[in-house]
């Protein structure tokens, strides 16, 4: 799996795209719209963080204790990630500019009022962590990996990244940027 499947497959799950859209009020087409480009700005978000030099290794902490699949597993917990989905957006987008940012894009994009865009980024940032948890989880499952966790999470990123599989995600990251803007 790559992340742009992780996107389509986050951004088009049934059981998060009707909780997402009782939550906020909003038909599922709309919160399914939202959720695609607000999960793609965190994909690049991710990107940016794993070329730091701690990133990696921040990155497979929050997996690994954060428990995040349970977003995942029973859609109705969204209901409560508000606080945790905030750290996330913190970790993820670096500051509430960038947040606010995100939002103002989504919201012209999509014709959701920004300020319920602002609502809806924890939320579906929380979301996102839960998918990457989960696919992580399964992928080391494939592996047989009696714990369930992989202590080496780099390689894992960059299959879901690399989608040309030429070595480097950062063009898969300028694409989905560029596709954002459209």
């Amino acid at each position: 799996m790559d992340i742009t499947d992780l996107i389509r497959l986050a951004s088009q799950n049934p059981q998060i795209i009707k909780q997402i859209s009782s939550q906020f009020g909003l038909n599922e087409q709309q919160t399914s719209n939202a959720t695609n480009m607000i999960m793609q700005a965190l994909a690049g978000g991710i990107q940016h963080n794993m070329q730091q030099p701690e990133g990696p290794e921040n990155l497979m902490d929050a997996l690994k204790t954060g428990h995040h699949e349970k977003y995942v597993e029973n859609p109705e917990n969204l209901e409560n990630a508000k606080e945790e989905g905030n750290a996330i957006l913190g970790h993820i987008l670096g500051s509430k500019d960038v947040s606010r940012n995100v939002a103002a894009q989504v919201g012209q994009r999509t014709n959701i009022q920004t300020d319920l865009v602002k609502q809806m980024l924890p939320v579906i940032a929380s979301a996102a962590m839960g998918m990457l948890s989960k696919s992580l989880m399964q992928s080391n499952s494939n592996l047989n990996n009696p714990n369930g966790r992989n202590s080496n999470i780099l390689p894992f990123l960059n299959s879901m990244f690399d989608t040309n599989q030429n070595g480097t995600a950062m063009d898969e990251i300028m694409q989905m940027v560029m596709n954002s803007r459209r």
